[in-house]
């Protein structure tokens, strides 16, 4: 199986869906000020460098659990489709044309972000992505408890998730690595979260990345594209003869 992880924030689109989603809750007085504030604070310190980007992931997570913590999951579903619906004109004019170009040569598209799944899942039904794995917060009676269950933005995550999206009912076994063809697949993201499936796949492409995930590409020689360049590197790498294999 031959597979494309592509990543969100950043990526498909200018800025993040899922902290557009958290100012949404402030504005409309659901969830928790102060741990919401923590979240963007938290945001800050890394951008000034006082903190790397795994303290930063630590700390956000655990805020944003504590932000929605005893909120009904209709609640912040039925919020994140009207954000989504506020979200939809800042996506890059790539990506349609990028998904139904993955699918036209054989890649199973598989969307991993560290947005909440509850706005992820919104923008993946919209592209017809059947393969969507966003941070997951843990529910008890239909509320949230304030812990994470799953964020693909820690060291490593994107794997898990990716393990997640592939074998949801833990039928397949045998190690990630022998659920696709790491050769013929491809990955595409922007943060250091993203070197992890980068590295799994043939055809890793950087995507206008932060400073660490640049340091990395260029330690492995993986690829730098942008907006503007993306679907011509796609094509270079996979157009010719793809369909074929």
């Amino acid at each position: 199986m031959r597979i494309a992880v592509l990543d969100i924030d950043g990526t498909m689109l200018s800025g993040s869906v899922g902290l557009s989603l958290l100012r949404e809750l402030r504005l409309r007085g659901l969830g928790t000020p102060s741990m919401i504030d923590s979240v963007f604070s938290t945001l800050d310190r890394y951008r000034r460098g006082e903190i790397d980007y795994r303290a930063m992931v630590d700390e956000t997570t655990v805020a944003y659990g504590a932000a929605i913590r005893g909120l009904e999951t209709t609640t912040v579903s039925a919020l994140a489709g009207e954000v989504w619906g506020e979200c939809r004109p800042r996506l890059f004019a790539f990506v349609r044309p990028m998904v139904a170009r993955l699918q036209r040569w054989g890649l199973r598209p598989v969307i991993i972000s560290s947005s909440p799944i509850e706005i992820v899942a919104c923008l993946a039904a919209e592209l017809a992505v059947n393969d969507a794995v966003g941070s997951r917060f843990a529910v008890e009676g239909g509320t949230y408890t304030g812990a994470c269950a799953l964020m693909p933005g820690s060291d490593g995550g994107k794997l898990r998730a990716l393990r997640w999206a592939l074998d949801r009912d833990g039928s397949r076994g045998g190690e990630l690595a022998e659920l696709i063809d790491r050769g013929g697949s491809l990955a595409l993201g922007n943060a250091l979260s993203d070197a992890c499936v980068l590295e799994l796949v043939g055809h890793p492409i950087v995507f206008e990345p932060s400073s660490e995930l640049r340091e990395v590409a260029s330690a492995h020689g993986w690829p730098i594209s942008d907006r503007e360049r993306v679907l011509d590197d796609m094509d270079r790498l996979l157009g010719p003869g793809c369909a074929a294999r």
